[in-house]
């Protein structure tokens, strides 16, 4: 999508800040967002925990993370592209130890995780298995419609916010260039990042 998917704007909000809301609304006591790679700079409303770069890029490296930064508890796990997600999802899967939902197309990245599960992890992500595999092997939880995740700005409802815009407004040139500068500035000073 030509930018990091925790920072696309959904409802004005980096995409990432709403699913912790969601989170945090589902019972949530606390709540981290993963972020690989060095600080980025910007303003994060929750807290931010590094990943471990010493682990290999996988889809499961942050829930590794996570169970680390956990300090022994449970931990509930969602992608931050997951745009349809909600609290009642959470919930189901929360009730569920050791469950991953699952949706029309299949397991998504929803999850929860034992302090247990961290040894099976780190062995899936230092071998390059699959998600798809790891999460066959546990609890299903079935959770329709909450599992979207964002690939492509159409998921969104748009074909990328500042072309709809311009549009919209009906405005070329030069005149289309300012309001889609000011549309950045203004999704940029709330956490949200554009190509």
């Amino acid at each position: 999508m030509g930018v990091d998917k925790a920072r696309l704007p959904l409802r004005g909000r980096p995409m990432a800040e709403v699913v912790a809301d969601v989170l945090r609304d589902a019972g949530c006591e606390r709540v981290f967002l993963i972020r690989r790679g060095p600080p980025d700079g910007l303003p994060w409303q929750s807290t931010v925990i590094r990943e471990d770069t010493t682990l290999p890029r996988h889809v499961l490296s942050g829930f590794v993370t996570a169970l680390d930064a956990s300090h022994g508890d449970t931990v509930l796990v969602a992608a931050c592209d997951l745009f349809e997600l909600d609290r009642s999802a959470c919930r189901k899967v929360i009730g569920h130890p050791r469950a991953v939902a699952w949706g029309e197309e299949g397991p998504g990245i929803l999850a929860h995780l034992t302090p247990e599960d961290r040894a099976d992890l780190f062995d899936v992500v230092t071998e390059g298995g699959s998600f798809r595999r790891w999460a066959k092997q546990r609890p299903r939880v079935d959770v329709h419609g909450a599992l979207a995740n964002a690939n492509r700005w159409s998921e969104l409802g748009v074909e990328h916010p500042l072309d709809t815009l311009v549009s919209t407004l009906g405005l070329a040139g030069e005149a289309a260039e300012r309001a889609a500068e000011g549309e950045r500035s203004r999704l940029a000073a709330h956490g949200c990042l554009l190509p």
